[in-house]
């Protein structure tokens, strides 16, 4: 795939304010964000809970609210034990806010100082955390304040999920007969194993990006279709088919998915690298994605590369995005930062996210 890059540089910031005693964890880990209205609705890799940030002005979000997610959801791991949060999606049709979990499994770092015995002893360690296998959507309900600016609130008794346990899902059963990603369930994400990192939803249609596996230089797309039966998300026939759901290889120049945003109906894709680098980052279309029934190849004949986001070394990896409107002019993308750089952190006055222009 021959592709111009454009490198770009943000046009705005937007600032998240959290009290001192919360910028050491939730800010410094942030995977997913989305805006619903006049709020913010945060993930983070550390955390067992989704925040929302509400606003008053489109630049400056705090009045931080956090929701529990076992308050929402049965989690075998337990309320307190991270989720490894990757996705949020905003369904404004339905009211859902929709969550996606990593579905991996992790191999222990080594510590600092180790002997080359101990560090080869810790990564042969390999686990799951229960938590992981969530997909899922909460119901938002009511109203504070008007328009843009209002806040909706969870209903506690209108969330529904994939049946999982603290071992699979549904969804990993059902890709255990796959023969390009079956390989993958059992490697941890950080080598190229089985990672959901982006979450995109319209109506019943349901998109998972990976970050991996990469198979030889291309990135893979899930697409679902659920249909909510009480407190369970149930798998429909995607129409024109036999199929429960769709496996779309993607060339992205030998990056990955990190994250996925809706715009009308097509995707933009955040990409990276699936490895522990540092990048290149870039954004792409998927032209009317949404339109979609058969499983694709999709390269630069429905797909546009927007621009390159900077990234700093070992700093600043962008790792959520949402769609932003605001007052103040045409939709922009949000982009937010795992590892964030000192100059964002602001001395644990606010967090700093970047803005970028979209050509519509």
């Amino acid at each position: 795939m021959a592709h111009h890059f454009t490198g770009a540089q943000s046009t705005g910031h937007v600032r998240l304010h959290f009290r001192d005693e919360e910028t050491s964890k939730v800010p410094t880990s942030l995977s997913a964000i989305e805006q619903v209205d006049g709020s913010l609705w945060l993930g983070a890799d550390e955390s067992a809970s989704v925040e929302r940030l509400s606003t008053q002005d489109d630049i400056n979000f705090g009045s931080r609210e956090s929701f529990r997610l076992a308050d929402y959801f049965a989690l075998p791991g337990g309320p307190d034990q991270e989720v490894d949060f990757e996705g949020l999606a905003w369904d404004g049709e339905a009211g859902r806010l929709w969550l996606a979990r990593s579905h991996s499994l992790r191999r222990r770092q080594p510590k600092d100082g180790e002997s080359g015995k101990d560090a080869l002893k810790a990564m042969g360690i390999v686990n799951r955390q229960a938590n992981r296998y969530l997909l899922g959507s909460i119901k938002l309900n009511g109203a504070q304040g008007e328009g843009a600016q209002r806040t909706l609130q969870p209903a506690a008794d209108a969330a529904a999920a994939m049946l999982f346990t603290a071992e699979s899902s549904q969804l990993t059963d059902l890709l255990a007969d796959n023969p390009l990603i079956s390989p993958f369930l059992a490697i941890p994400s950080k080598d190229n194993g089985f990672d959901i990192e982006g979450l995109a939803v319209k109506g019943r249609s349901v998109f998972l990006g990976l970050r991996g596996p990469e198979l030889r230089g291309w990135a893979t797309v899930l697409q679902l279709r659920l249909e909510q039966s009480g407190k369970l998300l149930k798998l429909e026939l995607i129409p024109g088919g036999d199929q429960t759901y769709l496996h779309h290889v993607v060339d992205l120049g030998g990056l990955v998915i990190r994250d996925l945003s809706v715009i009308d109906d097509d995707l933009l894709i955040l990409a990276g690298p699936t490895m522990e680098l540092d990048g290149p980052v870039r954004v792409f279309r998927w032209r009317n994605a949404f339109r979609n029934n058969h499983e694709r190849r999709i390269d630069n004949s429905a797909l546009d590369l927007l621009f390159d986001i900077p990234w700093g070394e070992h700093v600043d990896h962008a790792e959520g995005t949402s769609l932003f409107r605001s007052v103040y002019g045409d939709p922009q993308l949000l982009v937010v930062y795992d590892s964030p750089s000192r100059k964002r952190l602001h001395e644990g006055k606010y967090f700093e996210v970047d803005l970028f222009p979209l050509r519509l």
